[in-house]
Parts: structure tokens; sequence; C-alpha cells
């Protein structure tokens, strides 16, 4: 029972992600024309194909867009990172002359450590210093 209930919840994640990814798209007002110089299609606001743009304002518009997503996705690793070092620090105390319990919790505090500094510095270059250089 527990099993197809698994496979339903996971049926409906997928169709649930899969339906958020249909985009409708409308064609609407497109004129296509031809002569010896070429093929012209115009239309009612289309994009501009010139490369008017600057490298800059091309990279600038995702950036501002995701932002902030950025930096509540690395301060959630870094919160559950933080929680794991401590969850570590209580199972070494728990430990007490068992060695190879205290070996285990060691290992896991220099990891989620090292978790806890990377996450941390990731958030703090994406959240600080993201309109310093971008």
């Amino acid at each position: 029972m527990k099993r197809h209930f698994s496979f339903l919840v996971l049926v409906c994640l997928i169709a649930v992600m899969l339906s958020g990814m249909i985009q409708v798209a409308y064609a609407l007002n497109i004129n296509f024309s031809g002569n010896g110089n070429g093929i012209t299609i115009s239309g009612a606001d289309f994009p501009s194909m010139t490369r008017d743009e600057n490298l800059a304002t091309l990279v600038k518009k995702p950036l501002d867009k995701y932002k902030s997503m950025a930096t509540a996705v690395t301060g959630f690793a870094t919160v559950t990172a933080f929680l794991a070092l401590i969850f570590c620090i209580t199972k070494l105390s728990a430990a007490g002359d068992n060695e190879q319990a205290r070996h285990r919790a060691m290992m896991g505090i220099l990891t989620s450590g090292i978790g806890v500094a990377l996450l941390g510095g990731a958030t703090v270059i994406i959240g600080f210093f993201w309109n310093l250089f971008l």
C-alpha cells in the first residue's frame, strides 16, 4: 500500500511539474513576402533580430531576475548545513567512550563545518557582492 501511495505521489508531482512547463504560443498577423533580395517576415511586436544590445545588458536581465531566488536557496542550504553541524555535535556529546561513534561524529562535524563555510560564503557573495560586480 505504501509503495502504491509513493508511486501515486511521484506521478502527481511529475504531472504538476510538466504542466507548469507548457507555454501557450500565438502567431497572429504574420506576413511573408519574398523577392530576389530575400524573404521578409513582418508582423506585430517581433523582437529585434539585430545585435544592438551589448553583452552586459543581455547578461544583466536574467541575473537581476534570479538574484533573490539564488540568495534564498543558498541561505536555506547554509541553515541546513548549520543544523547538521549542531546535530553532529550532539552526536559527539552522546558518543561517550564509543570510539567508532566518536569518529563518525567527528567526521560529520568536519563535513558539515566545511559545508557551512562554503555555503555561507556563497550566500554572502550572492547576497552582498552581487550588485558590486554585476
